[in-house]
């Protein structure tokens, strides 16, 4: 694959530019040829991470696009880094947990996932 997804078969190539056009995840797994939304999910990291700038939004349904100007960047950006705030406060309560010596507390979970010890 070539640096910032200028291949034939890279997804990027598929994408119309502006959030407005999103392309649904399904309709790029038919296009495509790959066996699922997994496989596509791993295929557009790949290219991300080789350098394709490739968006995703949730509204109308989600989809996948180019971006049409900065603003679509930025809204982008702020949206995973929101997420990435999120999932690194999940990971910080597990390591908390973790830095316990293993059998100097017994956890104890309530129905809501909260454990008792807090």
């Amino acid at each position: 694959m070539m640096k910032g997804g200028t291949g034939m078969n890279n997804i990027v190539n598929l994408l119309p530019a502006g959030k407005e056009n999103a392309v649904p995840a399904k309709y790029l797994v038919g296009v495509t040829g790959v066996s699922s939304k997994r496989e596509l999910n791993h295929r557009i990291r790949a290219e991300r991470l080789n350098g394709a700038l490739i968006l995703s939004t949730k509204a109308n349904g989600g989809g996948y696009y180019r971006p049409k100007n900065r603003q679509e960047i930025q809204e982008f950006v702020d949206s995973y880094k929101g997420e990435a705030i999120a999932t690194f406060a999940m990971m910080k309560t597990a390591r908390d947990v973790l830095k316990v010596t293993e059998g100097q507390e017994a956890l104890n979970f309530d129905e809501e996932g909260d454990t008792e010890n807090d």
